[in-house]
């Protein structure tokens, strides 16, 4: 979750953040605009789609402070992230909230479990493992000159095809 200057959320995934070096080019989150710009104030990291029950998130400003249940969040649709304060107020802050922790905990162990389990992979000794395809003729060069002198004859049909669609254009626009 960034919460933005003008108190907009953007939801994005922990994934979709890249890491790298500092020549490198990075992914731009907010639009550049000269006037008023788009900056991040806050940021929090949590997994708010399968703890969006358990979760309240709090945009402190300098007069007031906005409470918003995770389940209640928008959907963003807007580059710039869900609009949740009137123009003329400045977000300072946000805070995540958890309640039942030792909830959280259990779903958040349990997200890990399903991701650490592997889908169970055929056993791949070399009795299990299919027999190698020989050639016929057992001369590999062979085998590979007949597959190039197929991909060759292929791509001179292509060619000639072309050519007699070009002519056709070139006759069709003539008369």
């Amino acid at each position: 979750m960034l919460l933005t200057n003008r108190g907009a959320i953007k939801r994005e995934f922990t994934q979709n953040i890249e890491v790298s070096r500092r020549p490198a080019k990075g992914k731009l989150f907010l639009k550049n605009v000269k006037t008023n710009p788009y900056q991040f104030v806050g940021i929090s990291s949590q997994n708010v789609f399968h703890l969006k029950d358990y979760l309240t998130f709090r945009i402190v400003t300098a007069k007031s402070v906005l409470t918003i249940p995770a389940s209640d969040l928008k959907p963003d649709k807007f580059e710039h992230g869900a609009p949740y304060l009137e123009k003329d107020v400045v977000p300072l802050e946000l805070y995540c909230d958890e309640q039942h922790r030792d909830e959280i905990d259990r779903i958040m162990t349990k997200l890990a479990r399903d991701r650490m389990a592997e889908p169970e992979q055929p056993d791949l000794t070399p009795e299990t493992l299919p027999a190698p395809v020989e050639p016929e003729s057992g001369n590999v060069m062979l085998e590979l000159e007949k597959i190039i002198n197929t991909h060759a004859a292929e791509v001179a049909e292509d060619e000639e095809r072309e050519a007699e669609e070009k002519e056709k254009i070139i006759q069709q626009t003539l008369f």
